[in-house]
């Protein structure tokens, strides 16, 4: 609470529940809407695959820290490689926290901002042919779609069977990439 000229203010929002009903892909009935219409169907499209993402990876770190507490050396290797982390020269506790810092959840209002930006409001033609929200390219023409006005020949933007494959291949390269490292140091 901060005490303004005797008023209290409340800094914690009231807890949002959210309908865990998971799209698969982004409906006709949606890109009939416009406005804000439109973009409150996106939320409620997007919020439950990014939720449900986050607590995919917070289990991951309960294994993760399962396997360090067992001595599970194997399994922390299997999530290293996972996390694209060397695991040479390095102990069980050393090896467990650079995990718990590459396997971490994304904040959801930039998950949220972020496919909304890149696919249009789920109005992109990569959204609605490939359940792609995000815009990863991939260097594979098989494995997405070619922009129409691509700079680079061989680049696609990756295509998903599911707009929740989108969400969690956002956060795992989020979580993995170099160019994220800032990111993640941040976090």
């Amino acid at each position: 609470h901060i005490e303004l000229e005797s008023t209290k203010l409340e800094l914690a929002p009231e807890p949002l529940l959210v309908a865990r009903d998971f799209s698969t892909h982004i409906s006709d009935s949606h890109l009939d809407l416009s406005g804000t219409a439109q973009k409150e169907s996106f939320i409620k499209i997007v919020l439950p695959l990014i939720l449900a993402s986050n607590e995919e990876i917070n289990k991951r770190r309960e294994a993760i820290r399962r396997a360090f507490e067992n001595g599970d050396r194997a399994t922390l290797e299997k999530w290293a490689k996972l996390y694209r982390i060397g695991v040479a020269n390095q102990g069980n506790k050393t090896l467990m926290t650079r995990l718990l810092e590459r396997a971490d959840t994304i904040p959801v209002a930039l998950a949220l901002a972020q496919a909304a930006v890149e696919s249009g409001w789920g109005t992109s033609r990569f959204a609605i042919q490939g359940n792609a929200l995000f815009g990863q390219w991939v260097w594979r023409d098989r494995a997405g779609i070619k922009p129409l006005d691509a700079s680079n020949d061989r680049a696609v933007v990756r295509s998903f069977g599911s707009l929740l494959g989108s969400v969690r291949a956002y956060m795992h390269n989020l979580n993995t990439h170099s160019h994220y490292q800032k990111f993640r140091k941040a976090r």
